[in-house]
Formats: C-alpha cells, structure tokens, sequence
C-alpha cells in the first residue's frame, strides 16, 4: 500500500512537470519469496493523441 502511494505520486509529480495530464494510473502490487530465481518487471505507457 505504501509502495503504490509512492509510485503514484511519482507519476503525479512527473506530470506535473511537464504540464500534462492523465487519465488514469493503474497499479498492481504482489509479493513473491524467491526460491531459486526471481524477477521484476515495471513498465509505463504513455500515450498520447493530438
């Protein structure tokens, strides 16, 4: 829960800077205990129509 706010005002602020705005921020959050080899992935899209 801490780690989503985190992230989502990260996406806020970055907006913000450069005086965009969004739509929506979609976060999902999981845990995983490594057993033998673990991974992360973190991706955004932007996408924007003129």
């Amino acid at each position: 829960e801490y780690v989503e706010q985190v992230v989502k005002q990260m996406v806020e602020d970055g907006f913000a800077y450069r005086k965009r705005k969004y739509r929506e921020i979609l976060t999902i959050g999981v845990e995983h205990v490594v057993q033998k080899c673990g991974g992360v992935f973190a991706g955004a899209v932007l996408w924007y129509e003129q």
